[in-house]
């Protein structure tokens, strides 16, 4: 099973503790693929676009790309009245691909 080596990942939580004291959060959000102009643009410039296209979308548990709405709901989410005592993590929005 393949996972990510460690040091792809920045965790937020020493921003937040440094500045909790000032009301400022600190989240991350780890999208996934989403499926944008430059994911397409990658997917043809690849020897067999199809099937490539196939191959990383089966990758996922959740069998699809990401929606760049799905990413933007999230900022709205953090950025909410909704959020105010979360700081320190990370939303993981990449159809569970981190999960396998």
């Amino acid at each position: 099973m393949w996972r990510p080596p460690a040091f792809w990942y920045i965790h937020p939580l020493p921003i937040a503790i440094d500045y909790a004291p000032y009301n400022i959060r600190a989240n991350f959000i780890c999208p996934g693929v989403i499926l944008t102009e430059m994911t397409e643009k990658i997917i043809q410039s690849k020897p067999n676009p199809d099937e490539y296209r196939e191959w990383y979308r089966t990758a996922r548990p959740m069998g699809r790309f990401g929606d760049p709405v799905e990413i933007a709901n999230a900022a709205v989410f953090l950025a909410s009245d909704e959020a105010t005592f979360m700081t320190g993590t990370s939303i993981v929005a990449d159809g569970g691909f981190t999960e396998q």
